[in-house]
Order: structure tokens, then C-alpha cells, then sequence
């Protein structure tokens, strides 16, 4: 959502939302199959990953901006823009052209969160149903690092390279501080499916089982949804923060 109010939510089969003064109504999809991540650098610009790839919207029209299949997408300008998928793959937009940034892992990215010349992803693998491997990896001056986890993690996002969330399955929390990662004392065992905010004092996690936690500077504790959907995107704003999921969940705090 955007300070205005208005916005967009994706969902499976193609389903897109659209938020007006009038509220959400349906719009037509602008792909086919599931749309899986979704990022703006404003009204007039905003990415949809999916399982056909990249789409953009320019205030008037959807269009296709890139084949390579991806499950998650974000920026900081509409000339820098990354987005991550299966096996590994990283992609980047320079303004005029995708390129693949190399990660030498096979792992599927599951999140995205990046800054100027800096960008964190996630994601992991299960095998018989169970967890498999967990995996974050962060590129700073051209180089990646890792770190694996016995966690499949699911978001990442920081308001800044030096304040940056981490969630996963089974109640997972892990912060970077510019330097290393950390574990963070998480008031549910749920499997926790993503994380957005609006400051460092204000970081919400949403959870399949529909558990939402706030992050106040301090401590994480829980805060009633009203809902037992699985909550798989939150975002913050200057309007507040919204929270999305399953069967059409949308929830709005503002502030």
C-alpha cells in the first residue's frame, strides 16, 4: 500500500487486487499462474513475480519484463531492482537490462530484501516433509556470504544493512547487525512466513498459523489477528502496516 491508500495484493491462480478511495476490488490478472512477490517504487511502478516471470505496471498497463521464472522481487529505484527464485537464482535490473547475478547454490530463494549495493536472500529446502537445509545469503562489494540454518526460512527485511530480520520455520528469528547474525527470542513456534515494518522500533512477522508478532525496539511479542489464515506478506508504511495471506486475508493497522 502506498501513502495515499491505495495498493495491490497478489494471490495464487493469477488473483490480483487492486485498492482505490472506493476499497480492494479485482483486477484482471496480468500473467498467468500463481503471483508470489510484489514490490513499488511508487503508484506508477510496481513489479509482480510470479510463475512466468517478471511483470510491471506503469500507471496505465501491465507488461512483461522478464521470462526467468522468480518467486520474489525488490528494489530501491525503479532502475534497481533484484528478484530471486529456484536453484538458486538471482536476477538484477539496471533500468534497461536483466541480468543473472552467479550464487553457486542450488537452494530455492523464498525472500528478498535489498538496499544500495547490498542485497539479502533466503529460502531452503524440505526432503520427506521435513526441513532440509535453511540458507541466507548476503552480497556486499560484489561478494556473497552465507549462512545455514537447520531452518527453512521464509523472509527477510530490514530498515537498514545494519538492521536487518530474518524469519523461518518453527518460530525463527535471526538479526544482522551490519557485522553478524544473531538469534532472537520468539514468543510462538510457529513457522513464520514474513516480515516487514516501518523503523527498526517497529518490525511486524506474520505466521501460517495466522500469528502476527511486533518487534518494539526490545522484545517480539504477540498481537491478535482475528484471523488463522497464514499471514505470507507484511509491509509498513507512512499508511500503517498491512498484512496479506490465505483466503483472501487483508488486514490494515494504521497509525
Amino acid at each position: 500500500m502506498f501513502a495515499d491508500g491505495t495498493g495491490w495484493s497478489i494471490g495464487l491462480d493469477g488473483a490480483l487486487l487492486q485498492r482505490s478511495e472506493a476499497g480492494w476490488r479485482p483486477a484482471p490478472a496480468p500473467t498467468a499462474g500463481d503471483l508470489t512477490g510484489i514490490w513499488a517504487s511508487g503508484p506508477a511502478d510496481v513489479w509482480v513475480a510470479g510463475a512466468t516471470g517478471l511483470v510491471r505496471w506503469d500507471a496505465k498497463s501491465w507488461s512483461a519484463a522478464d521470462s526467468q521464472r522468480v518467486n520474489v522481487v525488490w528494489g530501491t529505484a525503479p532502475d534497481d531492482v533484484q528478484a530471486a527464485g529456484k536453484n538458486g537464482l538471482v536476477r538484477s535490473f539496471d533500468g534497461h537490462r536483466w541480468t543473472t547475478i552467479a550464487t553457486d547454490v542450488n537452494t530455492p530463494f523464498l525472500g528478498i530484501w535489498t538496499s544500495p549495493g547490498q542485497i539479502f536472500v533466503v529460502g531452503g529446502e524440505y526432503a520427506l516433509g521435513r526441513p532440509k537445509q535453511g540458507l541466507a545469503m548476503h552480497r556486499a562489494r560484489g561478494r556473497w556470504t552465507r549462512l545455514a540454518v537447520s531452518r527453512v526460512l521464509n523472509g527477510v527485511w530490514g530498515s537498514s544493512p545494519t538492521d536487518v530480520w530474518i524469519v523461518g520455520d518453527g518460530g525463527t528469528l535471526l538479526h544482522f547487525d551490519g557485522r553478524r547474525w544473531s538469534p532472537a527470542t520468539c514468543p510462538s513456534s510457529a513457522d513464520l512466513l514474513s516480515v516487514g515494518g516501518r523503523g527498526r522500533n517497529d518490525v511486524w512477522a506474520g505466521a501460517r498459523d495466522g500469528t502476527l508478532l511486533h518487534f518494539d525496539g526490545a522484545h517480539w511479542s504477540t498481537v491478535e489477528s482475528g484471523t488463522q489464515n497464514p499471514l505470507t506478506a507484511v509491509q509498513g508504511g507512512p499508511f500503517g502496516v498491512a498484512a496479506a495471506g490465505g483466503n483472501g486475508t487483508i488486514l490494515v493497522r494504521r497509525h
